[in-house]
Formats: C-alpha cells, sequence, structure tokens
C-alpha cells in the first residue's frame, strides 16, 4: 500500500470514528427526548396535569434532532458510501445505527405532530370548521391508520384516541348543526294549501361546512336526509299536485301545494322541476373535493327513485292513447328533452341514461305501448264483472213457425244456419267485443307498426280471456252453478264470433297487414274448449252429488231389512229437488239444446245409479217392492218436468225406459214377467240381460214349480 493510500484509509476510519460518535450522541438524545414526549403527553392526555403551552421546548428539540440527523444521512450518503465502498461491513453497521435513530426520531416527530394537530383543533376559531377538521383527520390518520409508528405500544395511545373522539365528537356535531342552519325546511299547511320552504343562509360560508362534513365522513348521511326531504316533500309534490313556486331573492325557495288532488299537467312539471334544479345546481354548487360534490351526491341518493316516479306519475301518464292527441304530445317532447339536457348537464343523471330520453324519441312506438296497453286493461276490467248480469241474444232474424217449410231444399241453407242460438249471455261480454272492434276500427288510421301492434292486441284480448275470467270467478264457478252455464254461454258467444272476425275487417286492413293470415279462427278452438271444460266440470259436480245422496238413502241395503228403508224416499226426493234447482237456473240461460243435453245426462245418472242398486239387490221383501214402485211412480210424476218437452223425456234419458220397466216389474207377477220378457223379444228384453232378469225374478218371488219354470225359459 502506497503513503497516499495509508493516509486516506487512516482518515476514513477518523470519520467513521467520528460517525459513530455522533449517532450514539443523538440515539442517546433521541431516547431522552421521546421519553420526555410521552411523559409530557402522558401528563396532558391521560393525567391532564399539564397545559399545551408546555411542550413548545421540545418542539425545538425535535426540530434540532431532525437537522443532525439530516447532516449525518448526507455524510453518508455523500462521502463515506464512495469512501468505504471495500469496507461493506463498516458501512452496514453505520446504516444501521442511522436506521435505530431515525425510527426513534419519527416515533417522536410523530407525537408531536398529532399533540401539535390536536392543539390547533382545540384553539382554532369556532368558525373555521374545515381547519378544524382537516387537523382532527391528520391526527386520525397518524394514530389510528397508521400502523408502522408502533405507537399502539405506548400507554399514551389510549389516552390519545379518547382525547380524539371527543374532539371528533364535539366539531362534527357543531359542524352538522351549522349545516343544519345554513339550510333550513319549513313546511306549514293551511287548509288546502302545504307550503315548503327551502332557505339558504346568506352568512356563512356553506362550502367550508360541505367540505367538514366530508372529513368528518358525515356528508352521505346528512345528504340522505337532505335528498330524502327533497324527494319526498318537493320533487313528488310538483309531479303529482298542482304547485306554485315563489322566490324570496336567492336564498329562500317556497312551494304552495294545493292538496285538494288535482294532477298538474306535464308542461307545468317540467317547467317546476327545472327551477327547483337550477335552484339547486347554483345556490348550492358545493364541492368537497374533484370526484364529490352536492349534486352528485343527490344523484347518489334520489337519481334512480326520482325517474322512476317521474316516469310512473307523469311521463307514461301523459303518452296519448287515441291519435288525435298524438300532435299535442309531439309538442311536448321539446320540453322533455331539454329537461333531461339540464339533469345531465348538472350530473343529476348520467349521460348514458335513457330513461326520459325514452319519452322523447320513439313516439310512435310509445303511442302504440300505451295505446295497446289500455285497451288491454280495459279489457281486463271488462273480464272482472260480474258474470251474471246478463242479456238475451239469439238469432237476428227471427221466423215465425207458420212461415217455415215443412221440406228442406238441401240447395238451399236455412236462415238459421250461422245464427247463434237463443240464451243468456254476460253483458260484459258483448262490451269486450265492442272494445274488440274499436281496436280493429283503429287499425287503418294508424302506422304501419302500430297497426300490427293493435291487431296483436285484438288477438291477445280473447287469449287473456280464457287465463282471467276462470282464475277471477273460480269461486263463483265452483259453487254457483248458474256461473258456470253463462261462462260457457259467453266463451261459445265469443268463439262463434271469431270465425267471420277477421274477414269482416281484412278489406281496411293495411298492406302490411293484408299480406298474412288477418284471422282469429285458430282462437276458436281455445274459446270452445274453455266452455267445454267448465261446463263438464260442473256437470261432474252436479253428477257426483246426486250419486252421494242416493249412496247414502239406503238403496244398498234393501237385502238387510224386511222393511222399507225410509231414507230412499227421502233421498229421490232431494235428487228431483236438486234437478228442477238446476231447471230453474239453466233452462232461461242455456240453449234448448244444450239445457236439455246436460239434464239428461244428470237424470240419465240418477236412473241408473237406482237401476243398478235395485238390480243388485240380493232379496226383495214384497213389501219392500210395492213401496219401490211407489217412489218410482213419483220420479216418473217429477223428473219429466225439467225438460220443455215432458213427453219426450226418453228422447234426453236413454235409461229411462229402463226405469220404467224396472218399475213394471217390481209390481208384476210371474205371467207379467213372462209376458214381457217373450222369449227375449219383448221390452223387459230391451232392457236388461237375461242374467239381470233371473237376479230380479229370484230376489222378487219366493221358489216355486213356477218361479223355476219362468227361470228356465229366460236364456
Amino acid at each position: 500500500m502506497s503513503y497516499l493510500e495509508e493516509i486516506l484509509a487512516s482518515k476514513g476510519l477518523v470519520e467513521v470514528q467520528e460517525l459513530n460518535e455522533k449517532i450514539q450522541e443523538i440515539n442517546k438524545s433521541g431516547a431522552t427526548l421521546k421519553e420526555e414526549v410521552i411523559s409530557t403527553m402522558e401528563d396532558i392526555y391521560v393525567n391532564y396535569t399539564c397545559t399545551l403551552d408546555d411542550t413548545n421546548h421540545l418542539v425545538s428539540q425535535v426540530k434540532n434532532l431532525a437537522a443532525q440527523l439530516d447532516h449525518v444521512t448526507d455524510c453518508i450518503d455523500n462521502k463515506i458510501k464512495s469512501e468505504l465502498a471495500a469496507s461493506k461491513e463498516e458501512l452496514e453497521n453505520l446504516s444501521m445505527a442511522l436506521q435505530e435513530a431515525t425510527l426513534s426520531y419519527n416515533m417522536v416527530d410523530q407525537l408531536l405532530r398529532i399533540h401539535i394537530a390536536l392543539d390547533t383543533a382545540q384553539n382554532v376559531d369556532s368558525g373555521k370548521f374545515l381547519e378544524t377538521a382537516q387537523q382532527l383527520k391528520t391526527v386520525e390518520d397518524d394514530l389510528i391508520r397508521d400502523k408502522t409508528s408502533g405507537l399502539e405500544s405506548l400507554e399514551i395511545f389510549e389516552g390519545l384516541k379518547s382525547e380524539l373522539v371527543f374532539q371528533q365528537s364535539k366539531h362534527s356535531h357543531n359542524t352538522v348543526k351549522q349545516w343544519g342552519q345554513s339550510v333550513r325546511w319549513d313546511d306549514t299547511t293551511v287548509e288546502n294549501c302545504r307550503t315548503v320552504t327551502i332557505t339558504l343562509a346568506t352568512n356563512v360560508e356553506k362550502e367550508e361546512i360541505f367540505k367538514a362534513l366530508f372529513h368528518y365522513d358525515l356528508l352521505s348521511m346528512e345528504m340522505h336526509e337532505f335528498a330524502g326531504r327533497l324527494f319526498r316533500d318537493v320533487l313528488c309534490p310538483i309531479v303529482s299536485k298542482i304547485t306554485r313556486l315563489d322566490f324570496q331573492g336567492n336564498s329562500t325557495l317556497a312551494l304552495r301545494i294545493d292538496l285538494r288532488g288535482k294532477r298538474p299537467p306535464c308542461i307545468d312539471v317540467l317547467n317546476n322541476l327545472t327551477i327547483v334544479f337550477n335552484f339547486l345546481s347554483l345556490q348550492l354548487n358545493l364541492k368537497a373535493n374533484n370526484d364529490v360534490n352536492f349534486i352528485s351526491e343527490l344523484k347518489k341518493q334520489i337519481s334512480a327513485e326520482f325517474v322512476s316516479y317521474l316516469i310512473k306519475n307523469c311521463l307514461s301518464l301523459t303518452v296519448p292513447k287515441k291519435r288525435d292527441e298524438l300532435e299535442a304530445y309531439k309538442a311536448l317532447v321539446e320540453e322533455i328533452t331539454a329537461f333531461e339536457i339540464l339533469l345531465k348537464e348538472i350530473g343529476f343523471i348520467d349521460e348514458d341514461n335513457k330513461s326520459i330520453a325514452e319519452y322523447s324519441t320513439n313516439v310512435e312506438e310509445l303511442f302504440a305501448t300505451k295505446t295497446c296497453e289500455a285497451y288491454l286493461a280495459a279489457a281486463r276490467n271488462i273480464m272482472k264483472k260480474d258474470l251474471h248480469d246478463v242479456k238475451q241474444v239469439g238469432p237476428v232474424n227471427d221466423i215465425a213457425p207458420e212461415d217455415l217449410e215443412t221440406t228442406i231444399q238441401l240447395t238451399e241453407l236455412s236462415p238459421y244456419t250461422f245464427q247463434f242460438p237463443s240464451c243468456q249471455i254476460s253483458k260484459s261480454t258483448d262490451e269486450l267485443l265492442d272494445l274488440v272492434n274499436e281496436i280493429l276500427r283503429e287499425i287503418p288510421h294508424n302506422m304501419e307498426m302500430c297497426a300490427v301492434r293493435l291487431f296483436y292486441t285484438a288477438r291477445n284480448v280473447f287469449i287473456m280471456y280464457c287465463d282471467v275470467v276462470p282464475e277471477f270467478h273460480e269461486r263463483l264457478l265452483d259453487t254457483i252453478p248458474q256461473q258456470s252455464v253463462i261462462l260457457h254461454n259467453n266463451a261459445m258467444y265469443l268463439a262463434h264470433h271469431l270465425m267471420f272476425l277477421g274477414l269482416k275487417y281484412k278489406p281496411t286492413m293495411p298492406p302490411v297487414l293484408q299480406g298474412h293470415t288477418t284471422t282469429f279462427v285458430d282462437l276458436v278452438d281455445t274459446l270452445r274448449s274453455l266452455a267445454v271444460s267448465v261446463f263438464t266440470k260442473q256437470l261432474q259436480m252436479q253428477k257426483k252429488h246426486i250419486i252421494d245422496i242416493l249412496r247414502d238413502s239406503g238403496l244398498v241395503t234393501l237385502s238387510d231389512s224386511p222393511k222399507f228403508p225410509e231414507g230412499i224416499e227421502k233421498a229421490l226426493r232431494q235428487c228431483l229437488r236438486q234437478l228442477a234447482l238446476l231447471q230453474t237456473v239453466w233452462q232461461q240461460v242455456l240453449p234448448v239444446n244444450n239445457y236439455c243435453k246436460a239434464l239428461g245426462m244428470l237424470c240419465n245418472a240418477f236412473v241408473e245409479e237406482i237401476v243398478q242398486k235395485v238390480v243388485a239387490a240380493e232379496d226383495i221383501p214384497a213389501d219392500t217392492a210395492a213401496q219401490l214402485v211407489v217412489v218410482f211412480s213419483l220420479i216418473q210424476q217429477k223428473a219429466p218436468l225439467v225438460f220443455p218437452e215432458p213427453l219426450e223425456i226418453h228422447r234426453h234419458v236413454k235409461k229411462w225406459a229402463k226405469l220404467s220397466e224396472l218399475q213394471l216389474m217390481l209390481g208384476a207377477g210371474l205371467r207379467e214377467v213372462d209376458d214381457r220378457w217373450a222369449d227375449g223379444k219383448g221390452p223387459l228384453a230391451q232392457e236388461f240381460t237375461a242374467d239381470q232378469v233371473r237376479h230380479l225374478v229370484r230376489a222378487l218371488f219366493q221358489i216355486s214349480d213356477r218361479r223355476a219354470a219362468l227361470l228356465a225359459k229366460i236364456i
């Protein structure tokens, strides 16, 4: 090693030694200062035995310590690192010692910054809300959110935290109170007039308070309360009630709301809303930072709800339902567009929000949608009307019986061909047809898109009928027999008219529809199926009711007792009364053919059940047989009366002759039975099988040679 190198190395070692001594001195001073700072702050924030003014000397010591650290850091960075490049160990030792001193200094410095911020917040002028909030925010960031300083391990941490919470609570309460005084609400009602007033204070810096609320994380809560009142007490009444706005200077806006329930014109609603939003954007143009301002907070709270309310309670109601109202609506489109632009300019709705724009563009589509919705709503209301409010319908041209020819020419159609039979239908059914005819008459007066939608709306009325009516009237259909037959007639009546409805209006249809099959015929089967299913369900219920009565009557136990069961006559009379009741509620309602078929089916089930039970009896005593003849005579007398032509009951009740033969056999002797059997060719043989007749003979007659001879002949 040369002499010069030895000198430089010796000099470097001397400087390293000096730096080591200096760092040790700084560490010692830092530790002493740290203990003194912690002790002083403990006296202030924990023991409350020291005042804030006693800490000025500590601030000077911290500044002096910071200067020393900066000097030592510069020496290491600028001189020693280059000279000790070959001595890595010495450099690492210096860096570690310096890092230890720096950590100690950082804790002391952070404690003093917290102390100074709390001191400033406590002593700042009462009107400087923002400065106070900023100082307390600094304390919160240093004390709570900075997890690297190690302050949580100090005993004074909880004391500092409690002081922060106390200061935040006190100053945030004052800020919220001042905000309430800066934006004041008044609400009074006199008779039918409600007055809502918003008054803005002019002697305070509202933006400073607004920013302070943001620093305290209270802005969203306060804006939620303000936005709620604005929506509930200002915007909603403007939309739904007649409202007059008054200004008192630039700081007070008063709304006078008419509570008598009249809905304002849409143009007035938009004008009043424009005034309110201009007032808010100009007089409350407050910013917390580049991203948060007064209107943006309003947007978060009520923008979507307000737009939805405006559309539901104003814009959608303004869309016309008739073509002649459409021009007036087009004049309103400009006002809707201007209002939407205003809301986007002030930032109350997003640029890509198209909810309001839908009511200023695609006017024809809006008109078509509103018109179709109105027609379907009207149809639904008609379908919900009472079914039993009926009217009589029938062939258009009634022909007197004497005018009818006795012979039918096959080359000519009857005047009744394609005529709906006489019956009763609900008045609402005719109303529904009138509504559909109105829809179809509107088609030629509309543009192609609207015309197509109107046509399919007319079809949808009948599709909806098949779903709505059975469900809405379900309880009455299940419990009142008349309701079922009325609905049966209604559905058949509609199906009848649908056969030719498309043909009737096809010549007036626009080309876009004439090129397609404009028909309703495919819905005929759907309506008829509805009619049949409803009527069939009612018939099955009535049939079950009659059979249940008979099964509990005693017919099953004919062989078990020598006496005639008392319940048989009572049950048969009850069944006859039920048939008479159905005659009362059905005969004038149903077409005569349908009525005869329905009552014929029920009578047939009634008769068949009686015959089956009697034929199945193993033994029928003579007295019982005689009593059966009597009660069967009652049936023979009463049952035919439920039909328009009582003498023609056999045409509608297939088992009627069987009942008559059974009645004759119950009152006959062996000779009469033999005569009516007539070797299998008599009337008895036409209604009963040989086995059934033999069974009845054994049940009715005692064992004898004559009975045995008769049984031998019945084969």
